[in-house]
C-alpha cells in the first residue's frame, strides 16, 4: 500500500508539473469542478488534464507520461469500465463524454472511439449540460452526473446512448458511486 501511495504521489507531482506549462496554452485556470480526475487501467494511469483539453496516460511502473489524448472541452473526471477496457471522461464545457479503448489488443488502443452526447434533434441543443461524475453499475450500464441539470444519465454503454434520467433532489450533482447495486450521489450544494 505505500508502494502505491509513493508511486501515485510521484505521478501527480509529473503531471503537475505538465499542468503548469499546458496552462500557457490551454485554459489559464481550472474553473470547472474536478469531481475523480484519474483512473487506473491496465498498467497506466489516466489524468484529467484539464487546461490542456486532453488525458495523460502514465506507465504506472515507468511513472512516464506515454501519451496526451485529445477529449473535449475542459476534461473533469475520469471512470474505468468494470472489465478496465475502456476509460470514460467527462468534458464539462463541450456537453460530453469521450470513451477512449484501454484494451492492449485493439487497433484503437488509447485513442478515443466513441463520444456520448445527448443532443435535441429539433433545436440541436444539448440535452447533456455539464456532465461531471461518472460511474458504472456494470459493463452494460453507466451513470453520468449532469450538474446544471439536477439529473442523472443513464447510458447504454454498447449503444452510447442516454437511455433514462434520474431526477436529483438537490443541486448540483456531482460525485456519483455504485456499490452493491445502489447509486450514490454526492450533491454540490444540497438542503
Amino acid at each position: 500500500m505505500k508502494q502505491i501511495l509513493r508511486s501515485l504521489s510521484a505521478i501527480l507531482l509529473v503531471v503537475w508539473g505538465n499542468l503548469e506549462v499546458c496552462a500557457a496554452v490551454g485554459h489559464p485556470t481550472f474553473l470547472s469542478p474536478q469531481v475523480s480526475p484519474i483512473a487506473l487501467a491496465g498498467g497506466f494511469v489516466f489524468v484529467a488534464n484539464t487546461p490542456a483539453d486532453t488525458v495523460d496516460v502514465i506507465q504506472a511502473s515507468t511513472r512516464k507520461i506515454v501519451t496526451r489524448i485529445h477529449v473535449g472541452i475542459e476534461p473533469v473526471s475520469l471512470a474505468a469500465r468494470p472489465d478496465g477496457k475502456e476509460v470514460w471522461v467527462a468534458n464539462h464545457v463541450s456537453d460530453s463524454v469521450s470513451v477512449i479503448d484501454t484494451d492492449p489488443s485493439s487497433p484503437t488502443h488509447l485513442q478515443v472511439i466513441a463520444t456520448v452526447q445527448d443532443l435535441d434533434s429539433a433545436t440541436k441543443a444539448t440535452r447533456f449540460d455539464e456532465p461531471v461524475g461518472i460511474a458504472f453499475a456494470n459493463n452494460a450500464k453507466a451513470y453520468v452526473a449532469l450538474s446544471s441539470e439536477n439529473q442523472i444519465a443513464v447510458i447504454d454503454v454498447a449503444r452510447r446512448t442516454v437511455i433514462q434520467r434520474l431526477d436529483i433532489p438537490a443541486q448540483d450533482p456531482r460525485a456519483i458511486l455504485v456499490r452493491a447495486g445502489m447509486l450514490y450521489v454526492i450533491p454540490f450544494e444540497s438542503g
